[in-house]
């Protein structure tokens, strides 16, 4: 057999992660309780194993930061840009 890392969980991960952010207190709860249900009825229901939901969680941890990264380039300071005058 070969092992898959699960989008199931990365997408579930992903979601919890994004309403984390954005200090949604209630639905990271809720989020959290709908990504252990997930991961236990994956690896229950022989859809992955333990270690393939691992891999779903390291997609989702990933995709966040390179997420923020493509919305918030660390080049891309508070100073304004050096403009040439003409003499």
């Amino acid at each position: 057999m070969s092992a898959f890392a699960s989008l199931h969980v990365a997408m579930t991960c992903l979601i919890l992660l994004m309403v984390r952010y954005y200090r949604l207190r209630a639905a990271t709860w809720a989020m959290t309780a709908f990504l252990a249900g997930t991961i236990v009825a994956t690896v229950y229901l022989g859809w992955h194993f333990a270690v393939d939901d691992v891999a779903g969680i390291v997609i989702a941890v990933l995709g966040f930061l390179l997420g923020r990264r493509m919305v918030y380039p660390a080049h891309r300071g508070t100073r304004a840009p050096d403009v040439k005058t003409s003499p």
